[in-house]
C-alpha cells in the first residue's frame, strides 16, 4: 500500500512540475501608414490627397489585387491609410512588394515583410521590414504608424 502511495505521489509531483500553456494566437496588428511632406505635414489632412486618390494594390499571377484601405485619424494622429489585409497577405506569401499609388500618375514600391512567429506556447507576427524605395519607414511607436515622407 505505502508503495503504491508513493508511486502515486511521484506521477503527481511529475506532471504538477510540467508547464502547460494555453493556445494562443496573436493576429498581426493592422498596417497603418501616415503620408507626410518634407515639412511633416499630413498629405490627407492638407488637401494634397484625397481617401479616393490613393490605393494599395498587389499583382497575383499577373492580375491586380486592389487591398481594402480604411482612412481615418488613427489616435488622433491625423489622417492615416489603414490596412487589416495587408499584413496577413505579407506573411503568407514569398512576394513582399506592394505597389502605393497615391495620385493618379505616381507609382511606387512598399516592400512589407511581415512574419509569423512561434514561440513555446504561442503563435504571433512581427514587422520585419517595412521600406519604400529600398529606404526603411520610420515607425512612430506611441502610434503604432509607419510615417513616410513623400517629397
Amino acid at each position: 500500500m505505502r508503495l503504491k502511495l508513493l508511486s502515486v505521489c511521484f506521477v503527481l509531483l511529475i506532471f504538477s512540475g510540467c508547464k502547460q500553456c494555453p493556445n494562443c494566437f496573436s493576429p498581426p496588428e493592422p498596417f497603418h501608414l501616415k503620408l507626410l511632406n518634407d515639412k511633416g505635414e499630413n498629405l490627407l489632412s492638407n488637401g494634397r490627397f484625397t481617401a479616393d486618390s490613393i490605393t494599395i494594390y498587389y499583382m497575383d499571377n499577373g492580375n491586380t489585387q486592389f487591398l481594402t484601405l480604411v482612412f481615418s485619424d488613427f489616435m488622433n494622429n491625423g489622417m492615416t491609410i489603414s490596412s487589416t489585409d495587408l499584413p496577413w497577405l505579407s506573411a503568407s506569401s514569398k512576394d513582399k512588394h506592394y505597389y502605393l499609388q497615391p495620385g493618379k500618375t505616381m507609382i511606387d514600391t512598399l516592400y512589407i515583410d511581415v512574419s509569423m512567429r512561434h514561440t513555446e506556447c504561442c503563435t504571433y507576427y512581427t514587422y520585419d521590414k517595412v521600406s519604400f524605395r529600398d529606404k526603411t519607414i520610420p515607425f512612430v511607436t506611441n502610434f503604432a504608424t509607419y510615417e513616410l515622407t513623400i517629397p
